[in-house]
């Protein structure tokens, strides 16, 4: 894996954490409810931002190839989805998204090192 792919996947994580926050924080912290809007569009554009630089990196890094900057934050996605969502809202990882967290990780896996 090279440096443009790692840097990008640093910007994918950022956004994807972002919009976790963006769009849970009014059922985790109820007061964010009256800034919707604003969170909407501050945050909105600044994440869509962050991912297009995301995606232009692994876009580099797979030599112009389109698909795996549309897999990659798609699985690393789900995988953070998951994490956050136990960690902030104490929701159990159960069977099903245990099996989901499974398969994100072995798409990453073939993303990064199937020729």
């Amino acid at each position: 894996m090279n440096k443009d792919i790692l840097i990008g996947i640093l910007y994918v994580t950022v956004g994807q954490i972002g919009v976790w926050v963006q769009n849970n924080s009014q059922f985790i912290w109820p007061e964010t409810i009256k800034y919707r809007l604003p969170i909407a569009i501050i945050g909105g554009s600044i994440l869509s931002y962050i991912f297009m630089v995301g995606i232009s990196y692994i876009v580099k890094g797979y030599d112009g190839l389109i698909w795996p900057s549309r897999i990659i934050p798609g699985a690393l996605g789900l995988i953070l989805f998951s994490l956050l969502t136990w960690f902030f809202a104490n929701e159990g990882i159960n069977t099903k998204t245990g099996v989901c967290i499974f398969l994100s990780i072995l798409i990453l896996l073939i993303q990064f090192y199937a020729k």
